[in-house]
């Protein structure tokens, strides 16, 4: 007989921790450094709001937009890396490609960069619609506001993180 696994709580939720997979660890990423000009464009009331605790739809619509643009502008490295081998096919050209500076990238041959610039954007277009196809807008949603709370607490693991660097500074 196979046991169940159990969380923290002692409620297994399998379809749940399959629910968040790494595009949930990526997203998490992307709000350190981006969620804070979508906060910023808000009005007073959407404001206010926010502080009581609830997620105001305006800025949900805010980061679903921008998360749409991440999502079609750029994707994982080691899946960008993987999408340039099936590319290039000569291997000079993916060792040049794969050895090159990220501030070098002009100096590449333009056969090069083409090639791969073309594949990375069409990988784009496929991520963000697969994202998007399998309920990507609510995942968000439940991301920044779900019953978990997650978002809320990786908020706050990083305010604790950024309270203990400055104490041990002092």
């Amino acid at each position: 007989m196979m046991k169940k696994k159990r969380t923290q709580g002692g409620r297994s939720h399998p379809k749940r921790q399959a629910h968040f997979c790494p595009d949930a660890e990526r997203f998490f990423d992307w709000c350190m450094w981006n969620f804070r000009p979508c906060v910023e464009k808000l009005d007073a009331a959407d404001k206010k709001e926010l502080a009581s605790g609830n997620m105001p739809k305006k800025l949900l619509a805010a980061v679903c937009a921008a998360w749409s643009s991440e999502l079609k502008q750029r994707g994982p490295l080691e899946g960008a890396c993987a999408v340039a081998a099936k590319v290039l096919k000569n291997p000079r050209e993916l060792a040049a490609w794969e050895n090159c500076l990220y501030g070098q990238a002009h100096k590449l041959p333009k056969k090069i960069r083409v090639a791969v610039l073309n594949a990375l954007k069409k990988w784009g277009e496929e991520n963000h619609a697969a994202f998007f196809a399998k309920d990507g807008e609510a995942r968000l949603a439940n991301y920044l506001v779900g019953p978990e709370k997650l978002f809320q607490r990786r908020v706050a693991g990083m305010r604790g993180v950024g309270l203990t660097m400055s104490r041990r500074r002092n």
